[in-house]
């Protein structure tokens, strides 16, 4: 996940992120996928849910919402905006590294969804695995889905994987309490690295900015 939301006073209090473990968080009432007999050459819908019994997917559940708070004067009071807190789900999550639920238009992007439909001739027989987390799922030559990924639920030529909440809150250290009583404005992105990985800060990439999910790595464009 290579950029958060533009804002200098941001709160981001849950990221959806991938270990996947990127995360269920709020249920909410939404049909599951339809499910087609894996004996038809229908497409193969890849989606990223909160849990595997609703299947309610984690960009129904996407938010962003103002946290304010009053500041008291000698003239009364006045109620200001200190940030922001949201609930977000993975960036360039993907299968096989070729397709992305991030969605574009002539070459722009103008969406993205947490259900995938791909063709069924773009996946042939053998694995495929779906990104970050190297969630394995196999399609037989008969076109049978199956996976042996506990986080991974089959129906049909429905695959959904099950995401796993993580919260984030930025906290006053000098303060006591509650973590949801001592938060404070901060700007932050979380970042995905290998495991060979080693951490340069001064190589940090912008959290401002804007990239081409289908080229990581290629910044697009910086937002104000």
């Amino acid at each position: 996940m290579n950029r958060m939301l533009a804002s200098p006073s941001r709160l981001l209090s849950v990221i959806l992120v991938a270990i996947m473990a990127p995360a269920a968080c709020v249920t909410a009432s939404r049909p599951r996928a339809e499910e087609v007999p894996a004996s038809s050459a229908a497409a193969v819908v890849v989606q990223l849910v909160t849990d595997l019994d609703t299947g309610t997917l984690v960009s129904d559940t996407e938010q962003v919402e103002e946290i304010g708070e009053t500041e008291y004067t000698a003239d009364g009071s006045v109620d200001k905006k200190i940030g922001e807190q949201g609930t977000l789900w993975v960036r360039n999550a993907h299968v096989d590294g070729r397709f992305f639920f991030e969605r574009y238009y002539q070459e722009k992007f103008v969406g993205r969804s947490s259900r995938l439909e791909i063709p069924a001739a773009d996946l042939p027989a053998g694995e495929h695995f779906i990104e970050p987390g190297h969630h394995r799922f196999v399609i037989a030559a008969d076109g049978a889905i199956t996976s042996a990924d506990p986080d991974i639920r089959v129906a049909g030529r429905t695959v959904s994987l099950r995401l796993h909440r993580v919260a984030i809150l930025p906290v006053d250290a000098t303060k006591t309490g509650p973590p949801e009583f001592r938060l404070t404005p901060a700007e932050f992105g979380l970042l995905a690295a290998l495991p060979d990985w080693k951490l340069d800060p001064a190589a940090l990439p912008d959290l401002k900015a804007t990239f081409d999910t289908r080229k990581p790595g290629a910044s697009q464009a910086s937002s104000a």
